[in-house]
This record gives C-alpha cells, sequence and structure tokens, in this order.
C-alpha cells in the first residue's frame, strides 16, 4: 500500500518474481487453443503464480513510452488457451522446475521480420536500410517534442471516428462473418466512386483468390492501388497492412505462411474521412504476385461483396499521417511500439522465436540477428541478459537451402555470452510452417534457462559442433553438450544426414559413425580428401538423427567459407 495527504493506492495479489520476455513471429503468437492437446492441457492450468501479460499488435513511426496490453493475468484454463503456447510451456516447465514466480510477456507479431523488432540507432548501419528512415525523416520534424510528434489530435479523432462500426466490434475481417447481407460490386469501377460519393465512413469489401502453383510457398506482394482514405487490409484473417495516407499506391506483403495453396481471401475495409473515397484506381493495379518478381500477375479486380459498417456524421479533417505506408515488418516499427515501452521493466530475460520471414536474406540475418539481440541488451541496460533463441524447425521442399542457411545464422550468434538455442530440427511438418509439438520448444527454452540463468546442473542442448578435422579421406568432428554420450536415433541403427566435400561448394552423401561418446567419423568413397562437412543441410531433413543421451537432436551445421545462396539480398529488395 501506498498512503499520502490525498490519496491510498492498494495493490492486491503481488507476486515477487522473474519476468521473461517472449518475441517473435507467428510461432511464438501461436496460442494453446489451437493445438491439438489444449483441452487437456488448458483443463490442468491452475497456476496462480505463473502470471501472463500480451502486447497489443501495434506499430509507430517512433519510439513510444506507452503501449496497450492484456493486464496481468493468472494461469487458469481460460486464460491460457489464448495465451502464447510455446511462451506457457516455457514458463510452466521453469516454474515446475524452480517454484519461483514467473512473469510472460508476450510481445510478438505473425509473420514478421528481425529488422522491425530492432532499433533505429542499430540499423542505421545497414546502408540500404537508413535509405528507408531517411525517406521518412524528409517528411518528418524530429526536432519537435514527443507530445507534438504524437500528434494529439489526429489519435483523438482516429479513436473517436476511424475505428468505430460494427465490422471490427464483430470480427468481419474473418472467414466465419456470415455474408448474405453483403451486397456485390465490380472494383474498381465508377459505380464504386458512386458508394462513397454521398457517404463517408466505414465500408468492407472482400473477395475470395486462389494462388497459382508457381507462386505456391512464396512471399507475395498485394497491390490494391490508390486508396481513399484510411485502409486496413486482412488475408485469412491476418492483418497485412494500414494506412491513413490518402490517395497513396497501398502495396502490403503477405508472408507464406498467412497463405493457402487455395481458397484464401483479402478483405479491405475501407473509412473515408469526407470527399472522394474507396478504390480510385486502374484495374491492372490492383493484383498480387510474388515478392521481387512482377512476372504474371494475378489480378484482384473484378467481383467483390461489400457492406456499409459505420456512417460518419461530419467529414473529418485529419492531419497528416507521417508513417504514411508504416508496416509490421517496416524497420523499426515494432521496437517503437512493442518494445521500448518495457524498457524500464527488470527482466529475467528474453525467448526469441523467428526467423521464417528472414530466411530469403539468411545472410543478413547473420549479422542481423545478433545485433538484434545486442541492441536490446543496449537498451534495457541490464547488462547481457540471458536470451535464448529457438533455431527453425523441419519445413519445407527438402533440397531447398533458404533455412539451412538461416539455422546457420541463428547457430552463430551462440557466440554471444548467456545465449542459447533451442534445435527443432526433429519437430516439423513438410507443409506446415506452424509446428504442432509446441511443449517441446517450450521445454527446451526452459532448459536453457534452467543451466545459464539457474545455474541448473543439466545438459540443457542439443549436441554442438565444436571442431571439424580432416584426417587422411575422413573428417573427424568432435561435439559438446553431449550429456552421457552421443546416439543414434530412430529404426535404422546408423547416422544419416552428412554429407563432406572437398572444396566448399560438391558435397556428397557420407557415410557417419559414432566413435566416442562425443566424436563422429565422416566420410563417403567418392571424396578421397574431404575438408568440409555439413549436417542436415535441407529445409526439411527428415533423416537428420544424431542426438545426445537426453534425445535431444544436433543442430544443423556447415563447415568451411562458402558463398551462402542468400547473399546480395537485402530487406525492400
Amino acid at each position: 500500500a501506498v498512503e499520502s495527504k490525498y490519496n491510498d493506492i492498494i495493490l492486491k495479489n503481488v507476486l515477487v518474481g522473474d519476468v521473461w520476455i517472449c518475441s517473435g513471429q507467428s510461432n511464438m503468437v501461436w496460442p494453446l487453443r489451437r493445438l491439438k492437446a489444449a483441452e487437456e492441457e488448458s483443463s490442468a492450468a491452475k497456476y496462480p503464480i505463473l502470471r501472463m501479460f500480451t502486447v497489443t499488435n501495434e506499430m509507430a513511426l517512433i519510439p513510444q513510452d506507452d503501449l496497450d496490453g492484456s493486464g496481468w493475468k493468472e494461469a487458469t484454463s481460460e486464460v491460457v488457451m489464448d495465451f502464447s503456447a510455446v511462451a506457457y510451456y516455457f514458463g510452466k516447465y521453469l516454474l515446475q522446475e524452480t517454484g519461483i514466480p514467473i512473469g510472460l510477456i508476450t510481445t510478438s507479431w505473425g509473420g514478421t521480420n528481425v529488422e522491425a523488432w530492432t532499433s533505429k540507432e542499430t540499423l542505421q548501419k545497414y546502408d540500404h536500410i537508413q535509405k528507408f528512415y531517411e525517406g521518412l525523416d524528409k517528411d518528418y520534424d524530429y526536432s519537435t517534442s514527443r507530445e507534438e510528434r504524437s500528434q494529439a489530435n489526429r489519435l483523438k479523432l482516429i479513436k473517436e471516428a476511424v475505428y468505430y462500426g460494427d465490422g471490427l466490434k464483430q470480427g468481419w475481417e474473418m472467414a466465419e462473418t456470415p455474408v448474405g447481407d453483403w451486397n456485390r460490386i465490380t472494383l474498381p469501377q465508377e459505380q464504386d466512386n458512386e458508394l462513397f460519393r454521398d457517404f463517408d465512413g466505414a465500408v468492407w469489401f472482400r473477395r475470395n483468390f486462389d494462388i497459382p502453383p508457381p507462386f505456391q510457398g512464396k512471399d507475395l506482394r498485394i497491390n490494391l492501388g490508390r486508396l481513399n482514405d484510411h485502409d486496413m487490409v486482412w488475408i485469412n484473417g491476418h492483418l497485412v497492412g494500414e494506412s491513413y495516407e490518402s490517395a497513396s499506391s497501398r502495396n502490403y506483403d503477405v508472408h507464406t505462411e498467412y497463405l493457402n495453396p487455395d481458397g484464401n481471401e483479402i478483405v479491405v475495409r475501407i473509412f473515408d474521412y469526407g470527399d472522394e473515397g474507396g478504390f480510385i484506381t486502374d484495374p491492372y493495379n490492383m493484383n498480387f504476385h510474388p515478392q521481387g518478381d512482377s512476372r504474371g500477375y494475378q489480378l484482384l479486380c473484378g467481383d467483390w461483396l461489400y457492406k456499409k459498417s459505420y456512417t460518419l456524421d461530419a467529414p473529418l479533417e485529419l492531419p497528416l499521417d507521417r508513417s504514411r505506408n508504416l508496416a509490421n515488418r517496416s524497420p523499426s516499427s515494432l521496437f517503437n511500439q512493442m518494445i521500448h515501452p518495457l524498457l524500464n521493466l527488470s527482466i529475467s530475460g528474453a525467448i526469441w522465436y523467428q526467423g521464417e520471414s528472414n530466411a530469403s536474406r539468411a545472410h543478413e540475418y547473420a549479422s542481423l540477428f545478433p545485433d538484434m539481440i545486442c541492441d536490446w541488451r543496449m537498451h534495457w541496460g541490464q547488462g547481457d541478459f540471458p536470451f535464448f533463441f529457438v533455431q527453425l524447425a523441419a519445413y519445407g521442399r527438402p533440397n531447398e537451402l533458404t533455412w539451412p542457411e538461416l539455422r546457420e545464422a541463428q547457430r552463430r550468434a551462440l557466440v554471444l555470452p548467456n545465449t542459447g538455442m533451442a534445435v527443432t530440427i526433429d519437430i516439423g511438418h513438410p507443409a506446415n510452417i506452424h509446428p504442432e509439438n509446441k511443449w517441446d520448444v517450450g521445454k527446451r527454452l526452459a532448459l536453457a534457462a534452467l543451466k545459464i540463468s539457474y545455474g541448473k546442473d543439466i545438459t540443457f542442448s542439443g549436441p554442438v559442433l565444436e571442431k571439424a578435422e580432416p584426417t587422411g579421406d575422413k573428417m573427424m568432428l568432435t561435439f559438446s553438450q553431449v550429456g552421457e554420450g552421443l546416439k543414434v536415433k530412430g529404426d535404422y541403427g546408423y547416422l544419416m544426414g552428412f554429407e563432406v566435400s572437398s572444396d566448399n561448394e560438391h558435397f556428397e552423401f557420407a557415410k557417419a559413425e559414432i566413435i566416442d561418446e562425443k566424436t563422429v567419423m565422416v566420410w563417403s568413397d567418392k571424396v578421397k580428401h574431404p575438408v568440409n562437412v555439413r549436417y542436415a543441410w535441407k529445409n526439411f531433413p527428415a533423416e537428420a538423427n544424431l542426438f545426445n543421451s537426453e534425445d535431444l537432436p544436433a543442430s544443423p551445421f556447415r563447415t568451411g567459407n562458402w558463398k551462402w545462396i542468400t547473399e546480395g539480398n537485402h530487406y525492400g529488395d
């Protein structure tokens, strides 16, 4: 209790314990209710000293001091259903092993990249990202006070008008929305302009679309042409973009995890402040195509459904939104709004599950990711606080090689102090980017925390390559984190997933044998003098079967210096 001459403030049910930041993209977001084990798990969730806080998904052009969120909640059956499954399992295992009250703050957003979670101060050293900031800076006066920058009048108008209406309250962006009372319209045509001619307010539009085979498995760019005024765009129920910039062209990136091979739905909510509104573009400007490749683009013009949800009594005169087309993948947009307001908190550490959206830029991720870790540590001012992350699970076509490079970029971040990596190469599905098994992901993160943060004498990781030495016609590999020793897992009885090379480019499948508790010998009859080796070097290396005595899988790796296939790919390409 805090007492003063005029007021008394009494706080009840307060705990003193460890607070962990839980961040990343959709695999960190993924709620417990979407797992097959949800009912069984949630029915047993009665942990009053496990507390949860979910940060609201919002973006900002400049660092903010305040944020919206769920408030702290106890881990009850009802609460855990909508909480991050990975974070929940992480916190539950820590609580069971330590007995210390655990607080979990999830601040994550599906489909986001590492650049969005990193501050401007850190990203400015990347020339191509600096150009993005320069484009914003020329329209923004950073010398004004924070109060002026916040444009209080604009925010007031938005909250009082732009986000009103039955559509947002009832979740019209979702596929299960009844459309029996929606009307048909052809977009874009004069009829659309007539729709807004004597109407100001919110109108919703929706249509289905299929993705042609050449586009499948790729991130897409959605182009809608010029829209007036404010818009929100969802793909299959996921918000992918929002803008207040009247009459600007809307171009939004959509990560493949949000897409289905067929049966996709796009929903657009347009709020007209006054005068001309709606789609004010030519038909060919409404299209989609793979990011970076507009050849063979598919049109989105034509037949749509629409429904009005809110009528504005009088036109608004809204101040300019200087963020223009700021998106949840724009550099620093999420750091500013979803990390910066948390910096005054004392934390025990952070867990991180992200990387899918950066796979096409894996080579750059090898520097961006450790830069982000150092960036958070610098801003929090708590030294090298523990930072544990998930190495990407198996997913996708087996022989594609962007994900192996991303996993290697993640593995290299282990050079930073107080870091740990949860290897999940044994968890995954070739066609599902969201592994069902979130329990082992959370537990493996917790094992790293128990070892590094809580000082437990345990093997907290799968085998990690320490040394690779050529010995005649063989390679000798030495591993750490082996527990009581290395082992082969599965029905085959011999090691799989290894390849060797006499240079840095051409690899041959190799035989491998465990020599002692921490050593593996690798060779191939086709390579007389091997100098480099790689393991589980596929998007989906189903055959990888090197584990330690704790049933934890070895991390994929590659030795030597080679030209990454993602080298030269940058943000904004």
